[in-house]
C-alpha cells in the first residue's frame, strides 16, 4: 500500500537548497581552480563538468520543492524566479537527464535523443571558463543542448539572492 505523502514544511525544502546549492559551489571551485585552462579539458574537469550539471539540477528540484511548499504568498515570486533561470540555461535538465541515463543514451534508447544518432558529451575548454554540451538529442538542425559552467554559476547566485529576498 502506498504512503500517504507527508506535509514537508518550507524550512526542510530550504535546508536542501542549500545542501544543494553547496554542491554546485564545490564542483564551481574545482572547476575554476583545479588546473590551469588549456584547449582540451583533462578528465578531471570534465567529470567535474558533468558533477556540476546533476548538482545544478538538484539545486534546481530544491527550489521547486520550495515553491511547491510555499504558501501562496510566496509560491508566484518564488515561480518567477526560477522561469527566470530556466530562461538564462534551458538546457539544465536535459543535460541532467542525459548523463544521469548515460546508459540509455549508449544504447541509442535516449529518451531525448535522436534515433539514428549516438549521443557524445563535448566539454569546451574556452578562456573565461567550460562549457558542456550535448551532441544527438532530438532538436532543430545544428541546435546542440549547451550549459556555459560561470554563467550557471552565476545564476545560481542570483536566484539564491531572489529566494531570500521573497521569504523576507
Amino acid at each position: 500500500m502506498p504512503r500517504a505523502p507527508r506535509r514537508l514544511e518550507i524550512q526542510e525544502a530550504q535546508d536542501w537548497l542549500i545542501f544543494w546549492q553547496a554542491a554546485v559551489a564545490l564542483q564551481y571551485g574545482r572547476i575554476c581552480v583545479g588546473e590551469p585552462r588549456s584547449p582540451e579539458p583533462s578528465t578531471a574537469s570534465q567529470v567535474d563538468t558533468c558533477l556540476f550539471a546533476i548538482a545544478l539540477r538538484n539545486f534546481l528540484r530544491a527550489a521547486e520543492l520550495m515553491q511547491a511548499v510555499a504558501d501562496e504568498r510566496h509560491a508566484r515570486p518564488l515561480g518567477d524566479a526560477l522561469r527566470r533561470f530556466y530562461e538564462s540555461a534551458p538546457d539544465v535538465k536535459d543535460i541532467r537527464d542525459v548523463l544521469e541515463h548515460f546508459d540509455a543514451y549508449a544504447q541509442g534508447r535516449g529518451k531525448l535523443q535522436v534515433e539514428t544518432m549516438p549521443f557524445s558529451l563535448l566539454h569546451e575548454s574556452t578562456g573565461g571558463g567550460f562549457r558542456l554540451h550535448v551532441i544527438g538529442l532530438d532538436r532543430p538542425a545544428g541546435e546542440v543542448a549547451s550549459l556555459d559552467i560561470h554563467s550557471a554559476a552565476q545564476a545560481v547566485m542570483s536566484l539564491c539572492k531572489e529566494i531570500v529576498s521573497v521569504l523576507n
